[in-house]
């Protein structure tokens, strides 16, 4: 498959369906990795179950990140957790929402 940003519907589905990480779909197609997952993303919301895959990328420690910021704000690594589970039940609940329309 050439190299160009111009690939057809068929040729991603294809290449998507086949590749086992985003940068393999890049790498084929010659699209941007975060071009390649927004596409899908956009296929998938249109009703074309495409699978899943990781970004790719380093791994995001969320244990020391969360130390990180609770610091920065002054308050407990518990607080911290808790507004992030807080966080997780609104994304969920709109979710959730917006399958029921």
């Amino acid at each position: 498959m050439s190299k160009s940003n111009r690939v057809s519907q068929a040729e991603f589905i294809r290449v998507w369906d086949t590749s086992n990480s985003v940068a393999e779909v890049a790498e084929i197609t010659g699209l941007a990795p975060s071009s390649a997952q927004q596409r899908a993303g956009k296929y998938r919301t249109q009703g074309i179950p495409l699978k899943k895959m990781a970004r790719g990328g380093k791994r995001i420690d969320v244990d020391a990140a969360n130390k990180l910021l609770a610091e920065i704000r002054g308050v407990s690594v518990d607080e911290i957790k808790a507004a992030a589970a807080e966080q997780q039940a609104e994304r969920e609940a709109r979710q959730a929402a917006k399958e029921t329309v």
